[in-house]
């Protein structure tokens, strides 16, 4: 089991740090280093089995699960029926929730773990991070394409919007 296995990806789409969710320390450290945004959320939970989204969210729509299936390119969904993410805190509006896919990221997250992830610029102090990541990786030699990754928000009814 991963204790406090912090990772830096570079040259993803995005520079993410992935921290296991299991470990709820690690998870609100790097959530008191994210500046939060109106347009889009600031973190991303990353499942590496689909069956682990029903930790997070009480309905799934059947769309969801079809543009989860059949996704072609990498895809991250927000839900707004949430599931209380760590007990004793509040429970958030909305949730964003990325299957990974991707076979070479796939290797680097270890384990059938779940990530919680936030993108680099997404952070208040990056300066403060070098410090704090247990590891980086380069992904740019595994990764040959960097399609950015797709943000759809999911309603209650099948109705979605592109976030970005």
């Amino acid at each position: 089991m991963l204790s406090t296995f912090k990772i830096l990806l570079k040259n993803t789409p995005e520079d993410i740090i992935a921290v296991p969710f299991s470990n709820v320390t690690a998870c609100q450290q790097l959530l008191s280093f994210i500046s939060p945004t109106k347009r889009q959320p600031s973190y991303t939970i990353w499942l590496t089995h689909i069956e682990q989204i029903h930790r997070f969210v009480y309905h799934i729509p059947n769309l969801a699960w079809e543009l989860i299936e059949y996704a072609t390119e990498p895809l991250s969904l927000v839900y707004n029926q949430v599931k209380p993410i760590f007990p004793g805190e509040e429970i958030p509006d909305e949730i964003c929730i990325r299957f990974v896919t991707e076979q070479p990221l796939r290797k680097v997250l270890p384990g059938q773990q779940v990530w919680l992830t936030s993108a680099l610029n997404m952070l208040k102090n990056k300066s403060a991070i070098g410090d704090w990541v247990d590891r980086e990786v380069d992904m740019s030699r595994t990764m040959k394409e960097k399609r950015p990754v797709r943000m759809m928000r999911v309603y209650n009814e099948n109705e979605f919007s592109f976030i970005s």
